[in-house]
């Protein structure tokens, strides 16, 4: 073993080198603190374990505790950047000691947290050279997110339509909407949406529908069915059914006793129904080959309602249809429960009607009953 100078002892062998005290090799290249037990590289008074100037190259660089450094903190790796901490640890990131924001793995989670009170998370990006917010969290409440544009849900939004929100699904796409009085299931709240053959608009509690413009009510669903207008809300005034259709020619024309045997060549009868209004129109041309017997009656498409009995026919005309009755005197009766309207006609005495009855039809020649009848419905 040779010496050569205080404190450094080397071996015959190339790997066998004792330092006692303090080294500096080539001014700063390498310098040893032994006083402070620190390293410099580059760096003439290293101020921590090891303290580098300029750029570390490592292979491999396991880091146990903390690190500090001023200045900028570059990684230039060819292969993967793995950030490991055990046990659910978190990644915590600090602007000047101030700690904002962490990432950490919760159970089976991952997690993006910021820390500072209602300090809001905010996306950005480059568009085209500009620098835009595309989306924030607003931690001042409770994480309300705010777009800067639009937003697809399932489908890429088209920029043509200008539309803030649209969705796209394969065989259907829907919208449900709760809140904590209607409950959280399938069966609960408000959807909308569509299927390739139908729009949805389904109420599933048991609620109305409100529909308004001009922040006024207009018109209301009630919930258990039918229509109502500018809030009013009382079922007895609600329209709960609207239809149009023809009259049936089965049975369109009958009578009490003996049904008469008729051809019919045309029938234009029709019915409007609103609500439990219903206005018949009857127009059948025929002809007759056998009269029947018993009072004639025509057929209406809804059953007349129990409580009351309806007289009354606008504009009725029979071109021929009766023997020994003009054609203009006819008029009817409907019978309440019944779906029956009595034919009559005015005998002549002021305010005095008979039932025409089905054996005064005529036999010869085609002939043609109009008529209209108003009633309620049940």
């Amino acid at each position: 073993m040779a010496y050569l100078g205080a404190g450094i002892t080397r071996f015959n062998t190339a790997d066998d080198l004792t330092v006692t005290g303090d080294a500096q090799i080539d001014t700063n290249t390498l310098v040893v603190d032994s006083t402070n037990n620190r390293v410099g590289i580059l760096n003439a008074s290293p101020a921590t374990a090891l303290d580098v100037t300029g750029t570390l190259t490592a292979d491999d660089i396991v880091l146990s505790g903390g690190m500090s450094k001023t200045g900028d903190l570059t990684f230039d790796i060819s292969g993967d950047i793995i950030l490991d901490a055990d046990d659910n640890g978190t990644i915590q990131l600090h602007d000047g000691g101030t700690y904002y924001g962490l990432l950490r793995k919760d159970n089976n989670n991952f997690q993006l947290y910021s820390i500072v009170q209602d300090g809001d998370m905010v996306f950005r990006g480059n568009d085209g050279g500009s620098n835009v917010t595309a989306l924030t969290l607003d931690m001042s409440d409770a994480g309300t997110a705010i777009f800067n544009n639009k937003v697809g849900i399932g489908v890429t939004p088209f920029a043509s339509t200008g539309y803030s929100l649209q969705i796209g699904g394969t065989s259907q796409s829907f919208i449900s909407i709760h809140n904590n009085t209607t409950g959280n299931t399938v069966n609960d709240g408000f959807s909308l949406g569509n299927d390739a053959s139908n729009v949805y608009l389904t109420n599933r509690e048991n609620t109305p529908m409100i529909f308004s413009t001009n922040n006024t009510e207009r018109m209301r669903i009630l919930a258990g069915g039918g229509l109502t207008f500018n809030g009013d809300t009382a079922a007895a005034n609600a329209l709960d059914d609207y239809e149009t259709g023809a009259i049936s020619s089965t049975n369109i024309l009958k009578a009490a006793t003996t049904n008469p045997t008729i051809s019919i060549s045309a029938n234009r009868s029709i019915y409007h129904k609103i609500g439990t209004f219903v206005r018949a129109h009857f127009d059948i041309s025929f002809t007759v080959s056998s009269a029947g017997s018993g009072d004639l009656i025509l057929n209406l498409p809804f059953t007349v309602d129990g409580i009351y009995n309806y007289n009354g026919v606008h504009a009725a005309r029979a071109n021929s249809a009766f023997t020994g009755i003009r054609d203009y005197e006819i008029s009817g009766y409907g019978s309440s429960n019944s779906t029956n309207l009595y034919l009559l006609y005015s005998t002549g005495t002021a305010g005095a009607e008979a039932a025409i009855s089905s054996s005064a039809l005529a036999t010869s020649g085609s002939v043609r009953i109009c008529l209209d009848f108003n009633y309620r419905s049940q």
